[in-house]
């Protein structure tokens, strides 16, 4: 067996082993790597028996040993604009990788924001049911629009199978027709709505079980109180202001045309309330669409004057004011949904279109660095906005870019008339300190974004890449650092909330290679009540907590198997309250000698 490498250093030993394997078994041969540098490093294995032989390839990530930070800034192009990008000026050196990527329709939009969620976890049914929901999106608008791309169709509808069978876990009981977050009860109203409407927009492309859908919309009806209103899921639903009326709306649109008339009833009665607010006036607005259209355009009409209108980097951007979600979105978040919902019921309504234009606009300017917006059901509800836009009125001529960075010759771009299921890219060298993109594009409107990925050293653990607004307290110790081949490593994880109750708080641990966390702790912890999940993902112990409230930290011990000898070290993981990712703890790595 021979080794090569590049990217990587022989440490000791050489490059070939030989080994001995008998029949209908395995043997393995030990190679010990050093990293000098982050990239991308390859690594090639040949086996050679007699005349015999094999070969494979792999490439392996190298990440620099620091902290990393994601920064984005993004904005809808028609005729000139300026992306400003502040790179940290601790950036470790040689670690900045930034690119421009230029959207000419919504189809690649969807391919990236599945892709920017899939790289988060899945655990429950809100998750996984988001996650799944881009791949209907890109079948639909494919068949729509005769766009034929066979290849992206068949990775689409290969998710939507798997996304389904997956889904189908989350029932709680035996075929009750609700469903919550992990599949034990009892069933949330406002998740089973959602995943109501889910399943009837899959069964558009895919087929569902017309038995689940009767069982679901039972399920809803049955939970209606007299006054019409659906009760409140309890936790984060009571803290959501006109949580009822909120929770009302959105099983009356997951129900659409069979939603109770004294449900709308009920809405009708508190519009004076739901007027107050834009996050319950855009819901209600698309809640009352396939019944009562009349109602649903004057809450449509009433959004615009809702709107705040703040100056970001010298241009005046709609911004939708929300404290909570439905979806655990705070802020930032929640007013992304918010406006998503805005711009949804606006486009139904066929009224205030420049208003429309505005909203989307704003979405286009708040897509996270990796293509989605801060969590999975603010990307769902942007991405149905951009392809609610796209069936009002598809402007696909060809379209030119011109790009200059700072005081760089500019570099003009073409992009095609037709949809070509990949957006452009132009890698982009951007300094430490502040940066200027100017974007003029000609033709037609692109939505643009600047994203930056680079990395600080873990001393500058103050820095302004560790938001302060982060709720949670986390540290992860170790018994110790230096181990025999096959023994235990005992590790301890605190984490606390700092001022008030986090929800759905979640912990990415990094592992170091080749070592394998005891079940036995983690379903013990599970069955104890301090987890709600685990699992293993490559190299992270994904952890999900139960809400966590103010009060002293909740420990959790995990002994772990070194199963591989040598210098090795922990990724970095982090704490996070799920719906506002974006404020995470940074937990750095740990480095081990196993002998």
């Amino acid at each position: 067996m021979t080794l090569k490498v590049s990217g990587a250093e022989l440490s000791e030993g050489g490059a070939t082993r030989r080994i001995s394997v008998l029949p209908k078994s395995v043997a393995a041969a030990e190679f010990i790597l050093k990293f000098p540098r982050p990239g991308d490093a390859r690594l090639e294995v040949s086996v050679r028996a007699g005349v015999d032989a094999d070969a494979v390839v792999r490439i392996l990530p190298v990440r620099p040993d620091g902290r990393p930070v994601h920064l984005s800034t993004s904005s809808l192009v028609d005729g000139e604009t300026v992306l400003e990008l502040d790179v940290p000026k601790d950036a470790i050196p040689g670690t900045t990788r930034s690119r421009l990527t230029l959207h000419r329709g919504p189809l690649t939009q969807f391919i990236e924001g599945l892709d920017g969620m899939l790289v988060e976890p899945y655990g429950c049914f809100e998750q996984t049911s988001s996650c799944n929901y881009p791949n209907l999106m890109i079948v639909r608008y494919l068949r729509a629009n005769g766009i034929r791309k066979p290849d992206i169709e068949k990775r689409a509808m290969d998710f939507l199978a798997r996304g389904y069978q997956r889904l189908l876990g989350f029932e709680v009981g035996s075929k009750s027709g609700g469903f919550s977050l992990y599949g034990q009860a009892p069933a949330s109203p406002w998740l089973t709505a959602y995943g109501l409407m889910e399943f009837q927009d899959m069964a558009k492309v895919y087929p569902v079980d017309p038995a689940l859908l009767d069982r679901i919309r039972a399920f809803l009806k049955g939970g209606m109180r007299g006054d019409g209103s659906f009760a409140l899921d309890g936790g984060a639903h009571e803290r959501v202001a006109g949580g009822l009326l909120a929770e009302t709306a959105y099983v009356v649109w997951a129900l659409g045309s069979e939603a109770p008339e004294t449900s709308l009833r009920f809405l009708r009665e508190n519009l004076p309330e739901i007027r107050k607010d834009a996050y319950l006036s855009a819901l209600a607005a698309n809640a009352l669409r396939a019944k009562d259209p009349q109602t649903a355009n004057a809450l449509a009409r009433g959004l615009k004057a809702l709107a705040l209108r703040e100056k970001i980097g010298g241009k005046i951007v709609l911004r939708m004011s929300a404290a909570r979600s439905l979806a655990w979105g705070y802020g930032e978040t929640a007013g992304i949904e918010a406006m998503a919902l805005s711009a949804l019921a606006v486009l139904d309504s066929g009224e205030s279109l420049d208003f429309a234009r505005e909203a989307l606009a704003s979405l286009q300017s708040q897509i996270g660095p990796r293509g989605a917006w801060h969590s999975t059901h603010a990307t769902v509800l942007s991405l149905k906005a951009l392809e609610r836009a796209s069936i009002a009125g598809r402007n696909m001529g060809p379209a030119t870019a011109t790009v200059r960075v700072g005081e760089e010759a500019p570099k003009t771009l073409r992009i095609p008339a037709e949809e070509t299921a990949a957006p452009v890219v132009l890698p982009i060298e951007l300094k430490p300190g502040p940066n200027r993109i100017r974007i003029r594009t000609e033709g037609a409107p692109l939505a643009a974004r600047l994203s930056c990925e680079t990395y600080v050293p873990w001393a500058a653990a103050e820095a302004p890449s560790e938001p302060a607004a982060n709720p949670l307290l986390a540290h992860v110790r170790y018994d110790k650092t230096e181990a025999g081949q096959g023994s235990a490593v005992s590790g301890t994880l605190e984490i606390s909330a700092k001022e008030r109750t986090v929800e759905v708080p979640m912990v990415e641990w990094g592992l170091p290679a080749g070592f394998e966390p005891s079940a036995a702790d983690l379903d013990a912890a599970k069955a104890d009540g301090l987890l709600e999940r685990w699992e293993i993902s490559g190299r992270t112990l994904r952890l999900y907590f139960p809400d966590l409230p103010p009060g002293p930290p909740k420990t959790l011990r995990v002994r772990f198997t070194a199963t591989s000898k040598g210098s090795l070290a922990a990724p970095a993981g982090r704490a996070y309250e799920y719906y506002r990712r974006e404020a995470a703890v940074a937990l750095p790595p740990v480095r081990f000698t196993i002998r």
